[in-house]
């Protein structure tokens, strides 16, 4: 994420969007969020609708990582809190007091639609996730999780009584398809206390928590994705986990960082392969030739393998091997025993035009001598989307953004933020 400068504590979101004021253009980044509503680092991005299928459209939803110090005492409350949504004008906090940030603005965070009774009465709920969340309501406190009940968040299940739950990501998933039961949200985690009675990776459905597996993943889960191997094929939708974990109880021991849930066991996937990747902390699936004969793949942003020695990097997965796209310094990092996922996001850049969809990753290949920090990977080969950010653009304009050398792209997604409107979708960060 990109601040103002190296002392000021508001974010600047950037976009990078295929049309400006209806007309065609080459993309580039453009600082359409500058109201400085935002004064923290944004972690998670959602779309919500708040009047239920009512006639407003969807709304932009950010999870801002804010840390109160001595010298933001102007700033307002409000803009302190940790969610907020986009009027078209300026952000502005969802909910209340309630939910307050009480941590460090260095903590992951994620943010979910999800239906807590399916067919029930209730409409879809926001929830959002960090370990620097706080959710006092009705008389009592809990942390990690909250969901948005349209006026207010309240707790999540019975709450977390514990400061330390740490949720990287959140993912609904139909475990069994047409079968009975319903969808449920399942969360990613880094180590949750035992005295909570959870793990790594857990299930929540009918208000209630619950392990996934006969023995939970045994080290943090990064990222959460819902991925269909087959694509066309018999086969139903399966959950993929990645992360730092090397096995769990329903498969053997080794250096497997991605596991596949069948709704019954976890399953490795690609381990034993050549090429196999390093601890993964960042997922997307991509078709690396659009129309062509090729099935969607997935991608994994993954560290160093300590096995074999892959190097950390973009690789892919077909259903038979693996694949490596280039080194890609930085892109995922262990930093203060805290995990920083490879943020990819698969974007058009120009809606029904010609243009393929591309994947685009936090990061550039070693093979690309630039400063910038996103680059594009078309299926074939890599490019950098839009100006650097850092010189001037044609017209001589400067934007007023620097990276630091510490800075991480920690929220990435493409959104199509009018709806049924003439834009096409736009890449958010």
């Amino acid at each position: 994420m990109r601040s103002l400068s190296a002392s000021a504590g508001s974010i600047l979101t950037l976009v990078l969007s295929a049309s400006i004021h209806g007309q065609s253009c080459v993309p580039d980044w453009l600082p359409t969020f500058e109201s400085g509503d935002l004064h923290g680092p944004v972690r998670a991005f959602a779309l919500f609708d708040f009047d239920a299928g009512g006639p407003n459209p969807t709304t932009l939803v950010a999870l801002q990582a804010y840390a109160s110090t001595t010298s933001d005492l102007d700033v307002d409350p409000a803009n302190r809190r940790p969610v907020q949504r986009w009027t078209g004008r300026r952000w502005e906090p969802v909910g209340g007091p309630e939910l307050e940030s009480v941590g460090a603005a260095t903590v992951r965070g994620a943010l979910a639609v999800y239906d807590p009774d399916a067919e029930g009465p209730l409409p879809p709920a926001l929830y959002a996730a960090s370990r620097s969340l706080r959710v006092t309501r009705d008389g009592r406190t809990s942390y990690g999780i909250a969901r948005f009940d349209g006026a207010a968040w309240t707790h999540v299940s019975m709450g977390f009584t514990s400061g330390h739950v740490s949720i990287l990501d959140l993912q609904v998933f139909d475990e069994d398809g047409p079968g009975p039961l319903a969808p449920a949200l399942f969360a990613a985690c880094d180590h949750l206390p035992a005295a909570d009675g959870v793990h790594n990776l857990l299930r929540l459905r009918d208000d209630a928590w619950s392990t996934v597996g006969s023995t939970p993943l045994n080290a943090a889960v990064a990222n959460l994705m819902v991925w269909d191997p087959d694509g066309a094929g018999s086969m139903p939708e399966r959950l993929i986990a990645a992360g730092l974990f090397d096995h769990s109880a329903d498969s053997p021991p080794g250096p497997s960082y991605l596991a596949l849930w069948n709704g019954a066991q976890w399953e490795p996937i690609g381990a034993g392969q050549p090429g196999q990747p390093g601890p993964a902390l960042g997922l997307a699936l991509f078709d690396p030739d659009g129309n062509g004969p090729a099935t969607q793949e997935l991608y994994v942003a993954a560290a160093d393998n300590p096995i074999d020695g892959t190097p950390r990097g973009l690789l892919s997965w077909n259903g038979q091997q693996w694949t490596h796209h280039g080194v890609v310094p930085e892109f995922v990092e262990f930093e203060g025993g805290q995990v920083n996922r490879g943020r990819m996001a698969v974007h058009d850049d120009d809606g029904p035009g010609p243009i393929r969809p591309a994947l685009y990753v936090a990061g550039v290949p070693s093979v690309i001598s630039t400063s910038a920090r996103v680059s594009r990977w078309s299926g074939s080969d890599w490019s950098v989307p839009g100006h650097d950010p850092l010189a001037p653009n044609q017209s001589g304009h400067r934007y007023p953004v620097v990276f630091s050398s510490g800075t991480k792209i920690e929220a990435f997604a493409s959104f199509d933020l009018d709806g049924q409107g003439p834009s096409t979708a736009t890449l958010l960060m």
